[in-house]
């Protein structure tokens, strides 16, 4: 007895409720079981109100910088070689557009 497979499209859905966040700033952390934690955070300069002549003196005052965390997603390695994948193929057409774009493309990895 053959299997025969289908191909079934997946129809990505987004919750009203989901804000988009900024990151500017991530880490990637490895289990032993080959999975990739990837958090990704917003750090946002502090405020330094002084006087013009003194901005050097306001900025040594700041013992460190908050990074809140945004998101955090835990992928298998194969689906992070997928996703470098993804990014990069983005990241050129990004960079070297071959026609009038808007700027708001959207790529998708393989679905499997």
């Amino acid at each position: 007895m053959t299997r025969e497979q289908k191909t079934v499209p997946i129809q990505h859905h987004y919750p009203q409720e989901l804000q988009s966040s900024f990151a500017n700033h991530f880490v990637v952390q490895h289990s032993p079981a080959g999975e990739f934690h990837v958090s990704f955070f917003e750090i946002v300069p502090p405020l330094l109100l002084s006087q013009p002549e003194a901005p050097r003196k306001a900025s040594g005052e700041v013992n460190h910088v908050d990074a809140n965390c945004v998101a955090r997603l835990v992928l298998a390695r194969k689906r992070v070689e997928e996703l470098i994948i993804v990014l990069s193929e983005s990241l050129q057409r990004f960079q070297y557009p071959t026609g009038a774009s808007n700027g708001a493309g959207a790529s998708q990895g393989d679905e499997g």
